[in-house]
């Protein structure tokens, strides 16, 4: 779960300012786990549609007939 935190900007950036506010270094790790796991739900779902969403264009532009087109040219 460190990992994912670790590439993840807004959730770490929340996590910090969480940590800041609240002091959950000192507090119980328990409590920082579950604010951590509330927190990465929290971007996961903010995040997560307009990232998918981005993908789905890029993929879309990338197979469209023009870039097809332009594959077979660069392949000739």
């Amino acid at each position: 779960a460190h990992e994912d935190t670790d590439d993840n900007i807004p959730l770490r950036i929340l996590l910090l300012l969480m940590d800041e506010v609240f002091d959950l270094k000192t507090k119980s790790q328990w409590l920082r786990r579950r604010i951590v796991a509330l927190l990465q739900d929290i971007v996961r779902t903010t995040f997560g549609d307009r990232i998918n969403r981005k993908i789905v264009q890029k993929v879309k532009w990338l197979t469209s007939a023009e870039q097809i087109a332009e594959y077979v040219r660069e392949l000739r």
